[in-house]
């Protein structure tokens, strides 16, 4: 008898649970390690997009189709794809009865938004967004703005021009499916 097939005897036995037939000592070992894991699967909307599963900061390889073989403990896990707001940090902790269990699945969807542009003049006129509960939404670095669907207001500010407040702004769904929109606001010369 070979030391591969001893070794799964004695594991089988020590555990109770029956491992697959496997072809080398290492594959006995890990048929073996897979036994007290939890196979967690993420089902995400957008299908395509991405995660990152970590513990204490370091990033864990998925496996080949995708799922994160985890032993109990605490995780995090963030998802991103393009066009969407991504999750960041998440928890997720995996107990003894997970590992007993087998399986586990995260069920996720992203929100999806709208990149608005504004369009002004003068160039480089100020624009100040507000959500519907007229909280203000931070501009990205490039000065455009990441909107859901959904009702805004803006002001447009120019040294020298009359300004614009409370200007209407909706971001449609078939807005946001199209990932794109520009604003065009013109501002009229202060006379006084």
């Amino acid at each position: 008898m070979s030391f591969k097939t001893k070794l799964a005897e004695a594991l089988q036995n020590l555990s109770g649970k029956e491992l697959p037939d496997m072809d080398t000592t290492a594959g006995v070992l890990r048929a073996f390690n897979l036994l007290y894991t939890c196979v967690v699967t993420f089902a995400l909307t957008p299908e395509t997009a991405k995660v990152v599963v970590k513990q204490n900061g370091v990033s864990i390889a998925p496996e080949d189709d995708g799922t994160f073989a985890l032993k109990e403990g605490s995780y995090t896990y963030s998802i991103s794809a393009d066009g969407y707001f991504s999750l960041v940090d998440q928890a997720l902790v995996i107990t003894n009865a997970d590992e007993t269990t087998g399986t586990k699945t995260v069920t996720k969807s992203l929100t999806k938004y709208c990149v608005v542009t504004f369009d002004t003049t003068p160039a480089g006129a100020s624009i100040t967004v507000y959500d519907s509960t007229s909280k203000k939404v931070d501009a990205e670095a490039d000065g455009t703005y990441k909107l859901v669907e959904g009702s805004y207001t803006y002001n447009a500010t120019a040294d020298g021009y009359i300004g614009k407040t409370a200007q209407s702004l909706s971001i449609t769904s078939s807005e946001v499916a199209t990932g794109t929109k520009t604003v065009t606001v013109t501002l009229e010369v202060d006379a006084d």
